[in-house]
């Protein structure tokens, strides 16, 4: 029988010639080992291993610094129809006070991540603003 392996030619060069050039066999193992040099050599080149990961997208601080604008000002309204109550008492407008200090400085911590003399940054430092003058008049006995 005719050993296969042995015979040369156009179709099937001979390995050793190929090893000594030093490109591959063209078998699985050596390709795949090609493959990972390659690929480590290229990794190692753009992202050192100390390297931060990439940062993914964060919260939208534009849609949420919108939302507070709109809490504020709604607990503003409230607050200012409560003023004009006659029947409203002071304690009973304590706990809309709070609320307003409350979202007033998760308002201020918004701000933070979007400018605040532009667009919504605007309104919201505004009505935060507003909001805690407001419950300072209040705690000071403005009302009473």
């Amino acid at each position: 029988m005719v050993d296969v392996t042995k015979i040369g030619g156009y179709f099937m060069p001979d390995k050793q010639a190929q090893n000594k050039s030093g490109t591959s066999d063209g078998s699985f193992g050596n390709i795949l080992d090609q493959v990972r040099k390659n690929q480590t050599s290229q990794a190692t080149e753009t992202a050192p291993l100390g390297a931060p990961m990439p940062v993914q997208a964060g919260p939208d601080y534009q849609m949420m610094a919108a939302q507070q604008a709109d809490k504020l000002l709604g607990l503003l309204e409230q607050y200012t129809s409560a003023l004009e109550n006659p029947d409203a008492t002071l304690k009973s407008m304590d706990s809309m006070v709070n609320q307003m200090e409350l979202e007033a400085a998760t308002a201020k911590r918004v701000l933070s991540h979007v400018d605040a003399n532009e667009g919504v940054g605007k309104i919201v430092n505004q009505a935060a603003v507003y909001a805690s003058v407001e419950a300072f008049k209040f705690r000071r006995g403005d009302y009473v």
